[in-house]
């Protein structure tokens, strides 16, 4: 009678062990049916990784071919830059040859003049005679005044010339310089993105590495948890005895909470990748929009070199108008002298030559005034102008000392932050774009500047010829 109640307290703990064991083996099921989806959804996550490093790569060739269209659009804009100035060179040269062969063919024309006058002079005796010895050397002279106001406006002529020459050259030099300012910005803004591509995928391969090392874990876990279940099983067939039982429940509820885990970390993963790649999609389409910007930059610059080499044809057309009009009136004033002499009498001329020469003696002394006064003139220009430049190479200084911080702060924050690139990079990215915006400004307000010198130069050029035609005469 004592036997019967023990086995039956001893069967009725089996049935309720066994019951467990089903519900706990019923629970394993279910967990593996629910990690199914979880393994779908990380080799899901690994075709989107492989499709995501394809397009990368397709983006690399495609910004390749935008650096290799950027130096071959520069190349073509320096050959056309050197062209234009070779062309001004020769139109310069020229031109001084027409003005050295204009000179030669009035110097001509005047001993042509000489030798009738004397022609006419020998013939006469007496007073006219006389006369015509004093109107000789008066001639002399009016030749020799002629010859050194020649000689003073084609030195003034080739002077403008030379400024001309040497203004088109310093814009050359300034558009040089500009080009290889945007070359090493592109170049520098290429590298930075070039770094942060290798940040990124050192990022994307540990990313990698780390879903592989947990898929590793995990698989190993399923391993261990299949031998943990085939071990408990076989212990429970061989147990009977209510701590065994006990045991295995232990050790069941700590496999499941070392599954939840693993859950867990792997979805915190694929969050991150998921981050990760959000960043690298944006800094991608931030850089595209980089390079447009570049595009556009070098579009107006070949805008700004065809504009002046324009400005400057158009006034090369004015200066040659402006010199066949002084060589015509130059002719008409030699011919009417010429007749007047001819037909003018012994008095006439005497009195003629003293009214020439107080003339000439009261128009050089004008010339000298204006010359002072234009010479003072041209001084404070050429003083604002030097200030000018002196200003402009200064901020150049700065900009280049700024640029050279900013790059250097900008990498040595880079480096700080690799540890947490999904925290800090919008901060970073807004900092990039205020810097660039700054730096645009700061070229903007250089070309401004340079426009300024510029129209300084041309307005003092204008000044001169409209106001005092005498000295460039």
């Amino acid at each position: 009678m004592s036997l019967t109640p023990n086995l039956i307290g001893f069967t009725s703990v089996r049935n309720s062990a066994f019951k467990r064991f089903r519900r706990l083996r019923d629970n394993i099921e279910e967990l593996r049916h629910s990690m199914q989806p979880k393994d779908d959804a990380i080799e899901a996550l690994q075709q989107t990784v492989i499709e995501k490093e394809q397009m990368l790569e397709d983006l690399q060739g495609l910004l390749q071919l935008a650096d290799e269209k950027r130096q071959a659009s520069v190349a073509e804009v320096a050959a056309k830059h050197q062209k234009s100035l070779e062309a001004q060179l020769v139109d310069a040269s020229s031109d001084r040859t027409k003005a050295i062969e204009t000179i030669s063919s009035l110097q001509v024309l005047l001993a042509e003049k000489e030798s009738k006058i004397t022609e006419i002079e020998a013939a006469s005796t007496g007073e006219a005679a006389r006369l015509r010895a004093v109107v000789e050397s008066i001639r002399g002279e009016l030749s020799h005044v002629k010859l050194e106001h020649e000689k003073e406006k084609w030195e003034a002529i080739s002077q403008a010339f030379k400024t001309k020459l040497e203004a088109a050259e310093s814009n050359c030099i300034r558009a040089e310089i500009e080009a290889a300012k945007m070359r090493s910005q592109l170049e520098s803004e290429a590298s930075l993105q070039t770094q942060m591509i290798s940040t990124k995928e050192a990022e994307l391969a540990a990313a990698k590495e780390e879903i592989s090392r947990l898929e590793r874990e995990f698989s190993f876990y399923k391993i261990r948890a299949h031998t943990l279940l085939q071990k408990k099983d076989a212990e429970l067939a061989a147990a009977k005895e209510s701590e065994q039982i006990n045991a295995l429940e232990e050790a069941l509820k700590e496999l499941e909470r070392e599954l939840s885990l693993v859950s867990a970390e792997r979805d915190r993963l694929c969050q991150d990748l998921q981050d990760v790649l959000g960043n690298h999609d944006k800094e991608l389409a931030e850089r595209d929009a980089a390079l447009d910007n570049a595009k556009q930059q070098i579009k107006s610059l070949e805008t700004n070199l065809h504009s002046a080499n324009a400005r400057h044809q158009s006034e090369k057309a004015v200066w040659e108008m402006d010199l066949k009009n002084l060589e015509e009136t130059w002719r008409y004033r030699c011919e009417a002298l010429t007749a007047q002499n001819e037909t003018s009498s012994g008095e006439y001329i005497q009195k003629e030559l003293e009214e020439t020469k107080l003339q000439y003696k009261r128009l050089k002394e004008e010339h000298a005034s204006l010359r002072n006064l234009a010479d003072s003139m041209i001084e404070e220009k050429d003083n604002e102008i030097s200030r000018l430049l002196d200003d402009i190479k200064n901020l150049q200084r700065s900009l280049e000392s700024r640029q050279l911080a900013d790059h250097t702060e900008n990498y040595n924050t880079a480096i700080q932050k690799q540890d947490a690139p999904s925290l800090n990079t919008s901060a970073a990215e807004q900092q990039i774009l205020i810097l660039a915006r700054q730096q645009a400004q700061r070229e903007e307000e250089l070309a401004q500047s340079q426009r300024h010198i510029f129209s300084l130069q041309v307005s003092n050029f204008h000044f001169i010829l409209i106001n005092f035609p005498g000295l460039v005469c």
